[in-house]
């Protein structure tokens, strides 16, 4: 889901968005309307959460892959618990924007 929405995401507001004219204002204008909506913050989260979870899965195996096997149970637990963190923040953004 993330690897299908992300690109997506990123095309949407980073090209479309700032080339399609009004300046850096319209792209606050065009984009709460949509961000205001409960699906719409749903599907936010979800694909954010799923990329959060899937960079710390990476992150951690080359870490791995880099010589740091031995930090044992230490690693995946900073890695994950930084995803958390991060969906956590993510909720707290998303319930908050009205």
């Amino acid at each position: 889901m993330a690897a299908l929405f992300l690109p997506v995401f990123v095309i949407i507001t980073g090209l479309v968005l700032p080339f399609s004219g009004g300046g850096p204002g319209a792209r606050y204008e065009q984009i709460h309307p949509i961000v205001s909506m409960w699906l719409a913050r749903l599907v936010l989260f979800g694909v954010l959460s799923l990329a959060m979870f899937h960079a710390a899965h990476r992150i951690r195996h080359v870490i791995m892959d880099l010589g740091l096997r031995h930090a044992g149970p230490v690693l995946p637990c900073i890695c994950y618990g930084a995803a958390s963190v991060g969906v956590v923040l993510t909720a707290i953004f998303l319930v908050g924007v009205s």
